[in-house]
């Protein structure tokens, strides 16, 4: 690593910093809740009170400190500004019963689009320790990783997310909508298997061509000037 100007890596953090003050700031009410074709004047007492309701125990979820929001979404801003794109996992908490954020490296990820130019699969690979697999998965695991020794020892792992074409709403987890299937791939063998109802991962392209899948950043057009 070479760098002789602080210029480009000090715009990269204010980017970041503006995304996520004027898109998501925590210390305001970023968003609400409505109903598809129903404008709020329309609406009685009752209504409103229900989305307001609903909002506030969104926003509660993020900000709690374990959700890990507001960080990921920082690292994910950064992503976008510098390489065009990123990635955010939402996931459910069984521990805590909460939700919880991470922004996922995007050199380790890979993507497709549907039909419809929206991201519906993503191939995200990682190195654990056995330890971390356990904290994951329970000490259930398949036969060759029980075999490992070590609780520090390196496990490649692959997690593949991708629509399933024989879903059955509400119904198992094997039968969700999109498929979730890690994979070991130091010992070559399916650790779990399991589902989702929505796809797990947010994906923002800051721009793209057409038949692109991977975004295009503001750093990109002004890479000439930040090698001069």
């Amino acid at each position: 690593f070479r760098s002789f100007d602080g210029t480009a890596g000090d715009a990269l953090e204010e980017l970041a910093s503006a995304l996520h003050s004027y898109l998501t700031n925590p210390a305001e009410r970023w968003f609400e809740l409505n109903v598809q074709g129903r404008i709020k004047t329309q609406m009685d007492f009752d209504e409103l009170a229900w989305l307001e309701e609903a909002t506030d125990c969104i926003i509660a979820q993020y900000q709690r400190e374990d959700s890990s929001l507001n960080s990921a979404l920082h690292e994910t801003y950064l992503d976008l500004g510098s390489f065009g794109a990123g990635v955010l996992s939402q996931e459910w908490d069984k521990e805590n019963r909460g939700l919880i954020f991470q922004a996922k490296p995007l050199a380790h990820c890979y993507i497709l689009e549907n039909s419809r130019g929206q991201v519906d699969t993503l191939f995200h690979q990682l190195t654990w320790s056995l330890r971390q697999v356990k904290q994951e998965f329970g000490n259930m695991l398949p036969p060759k990783m029980m075999q490992i020794n070590g609780e520090d020892k390196p496990i490649e792992m692959l997690h593949c997310v991708y629509p399933r074409t024989d879903y059955v709403p509400g119904s198992h987890p094997m039968r969700k909508k999109y498929a979730s299937l890690w994979i070991s791939l130091t010992t070559k063998e399916i650790v779990f298997e399991s589902g989702y109802d929505t796809f797990p991962y947010h994906v923002p392209r800051w721009t793209k061509l057409s038949g692109e899948f991977y975004g295009r950043s503001p750093a990109r057009k002004c890479l000439p000037d930040i090698k001069m």
